[in-house]
Order: C-alpha cells, then sequence, then structure tokens
C-alpha cells in the first residue's frame, strides 16, 4: 500500500492518504457492528452496505464540498 499525505497537507495526493484509512476502519467497524446487532436479534444484516466519507482536515463553509 502506497501511503501519502494529502494534497491539503502538502502532500502530491497520489496513492492512500490518512483519512482514507480512517474512514475504511470506521466503515469496517459499522458494518460488523451492525452485522452483530442484527445477529443477535435475529435479523439478517447480511446485504448492508456501508458507504462513507471523512474529512479530518477543516473545509471553510464557503468551500464546496463534492
Amino acid at each position: 500500500m502506497d501511503l501519502r499525505q494529502p494534497e491539503e497537507l502538502g502532500g502530491d495526493g497520489e496513492g492512500t492518504n490518512p483519512e482514507q484509512l480512517f474512514a475504511i476502519g470506521y466503515a469496517a467497524c459499522f458494518a460488523a457492528s451492525l452485522a452483530l446487532v442484527g445477529q443477535r436479534k435475529q435479523l439478517r444484516a447480511d446485504d448492508a452496505a456501508i458507504d462513507a466519507k471523512v474529512m479530518l482536515i477543516p473545509v471553510p463553509p464557503s468551500t464546496p464540498q463534492t
């Protein structure tokens, strides 16, 4: 895995940055928790899909976010 800083922190923006790794870990934990709760309640949660977007760098309110 090629780890690099995002452009906002002076990096070249190539590779995987810390924000993306945080989002992956958070989403995986959420998915596992959802599956566990579903299993305990005898509900199916195996078809759940998690989509995560994380921004650790503050963005001014006037800046459009994509």
